[in-house]
């Protein structure tokens, strides 16, 4: 917008040089990128306002026993999905990183974007997370998300 404004300022003063005639559409137009810049600059702001303030509490967990894991490490949406119904957290709050590589397998991070309480939430979300570990959930979630045919081997879990 910024360089469609500076063509604009020349154009007018270009025209205004010249004594040619011009019409209203020119300051219109001026009026309309102006509006447009403050616009960006406003919600570049509120986008950095949000950021800074709101907490995120990271899950992470390594699986291991997985055959072609480099094929695996892009699938991470129904991953996604399945933790956001576990930990019950609106899917839009969570983001699955590309899991990387670790010696015979992959470590898988997922951030959860909350805004209020992070100790209490982070606590819960630790006790959902260790039982979805214990009793073998947490190995089905990634077992069905990866097509493996057997279950994995999930190991170092975390809530941080």
């Amino acid at each position: 917008n910024v360089p469609q404004m500076v063509t604009e300022i020349i154009f007018i003063y270009y025209v205004r040089r010249q004594s040619l005639g011009h019409d209203n559409i020119v300051y219109v137009a001026v009026t309309l990128t102006l509006l447009s810049i403050f616009m960006g600059i406003y919600e570049m702001t509120k986008i950095k306002y949000t950021y800074s303030h709101s907490d995120f509490i990271s899950i992470e967990f390594d699986v291991t026993g997985i055959p072609n894991a480099r094929k695996n490490r892009n699938h991470v949406k129904h991953i996604r999905d399945r933790i956001s119904s576990l930990i019950g957290v609106n899917v839009n709050n969570l983001e699955v990183i590309r899991p990387s590589h670790i010696p015979k397998g992959l470590r898988v991070a997922v951030n959860v974007g909350i805004n209020h309480d992070p100790k209490k939430i982070a606590k819960s979300i630790g006790v959902l997370v260790t039982e979805a570990h214990e009793n073998g959930e947490l190995n089905e979630i990634i077992e069905s998300a990866w097509n493996l045919s057997q279950a994995p081997v999930i190991d170092n879990v975390t809530v941080i």
